[in-house]
């Protein structure tokens, strides 16, 4: 497991008690140029650790 993937792990414990701990906000630019926010949510780690949303 990486360093900072443990150390994540850690502090999202402390805040798992909050259901709004799991809301990820994510943001891009379109093809307009205007930002894009979505609210997504987290759902965990895969194997190879890439982020599950």
């Amino acid at each position: 497991m990486p360093a900072w993937l443990s150390q994540l792990n850690s502090v999202q414990r402390k805040e798992s008690k909050f259901d709004s701990s799991r809301w990820l906000q994510l943001a891009t630019i379109g093809i307009d140029n205007n930002p894009r926010v979505r609210t997504v949510v987290f759902r965990g780690w895969s194997k190879s650790y890439k982020m599950e949303i």
